[in-house]
């Protein structure tokens, strides 16, 4: 006889969520949500299940199960063909941030450079800090940071940039380039190599290329 989890309550589950309107909204999210979840589970090979098991985060397991259930191919397809794509994306971007050393969040940065939480967004509004947004708030990669400080150069790095989204400047500066075909773009500003770098960032998007 296989053992059984004790399924958990709607304020078990929503335990972190503060009352009021969020709150009734989670739970309708939740409620939504679960039917499909349920038909995923049914209805996947165990070979699906174990795929998403290795994923490494929450997100992947579901971005993976989501991707190859049958059983909810139909459905997801036919109401919402980009849901898919959204929960692969939303799997990308939690590896793109571990590939950066983590997202630091503003508190952190905050102590790290002995300024205030209002003077670390000031420096993210002005394109200094690079911080993305997951989740509904802004992480800082740790890659910009030395221990008492910010990488030399980075600001500078960050200004030369044509492209606004603050995810694409993450996935360049965790890329290779023509020039340094070997090296992530921020490991060689690390190592002082900031005019390759500069040129490396100032012509991406030309060509659709670094």
């Amino acid at each position: 006889m296989h053992a059984t989890l004790d399924e958990p309550s709607l304020d078990e589950i929503l335990a972190g969520v503060p009352e009021g309107e969020k709150r009734a909204l989670a739970e309708a999210v939740l409620r939504r949500s679960m039917p499909l979840l349920a038909r995923m589970l049914a209805t996947a090979p165990a070979n699906v299940l174990m795929d998403s098991l290795a994923a490494p985060t929450d997100v992947g397991t579901l971005a993976r199960l989501l991707s190859a259930s049958s059983g909810a191919q139909e459905t997801v397809e036919e109401v919402d063909p980009l849901a898919e794509a959204y929960a692969r994306g939303a799997e990308m971007k939690r590896e793109l941030l571990e590939e950066a050393g983590g997202g630091w969040k503003p508190a952190t940065v905050a102590r790290h450079l002995g300024i205030t939480r209002q003077a670390v967004d000031r420096r993210r509004r002005r394109g200094t800090l690079l911080a993305v947004e997951m989740g509904g708030e802004q992480l800082y990669p740790a890659f910009q940071f030395t221990e008492d400080s910010v990488v030399p150069g980075f600001a500078e790095v960050l200004g030369t940039f044509q492209v606004e989204s603050p995810w694409t400047r993450l996935s360049v500066l965790l890329s290779g380039t023509p020039m340094l075909p070997e090296t992530r773009v921020v490991d060689a500003l690390r190592s002082g190599k900031l005019d390759e770098v500069l040129h490396a960032v100032g012509t991406y998007g030309e060509h659709g290329a670094l």
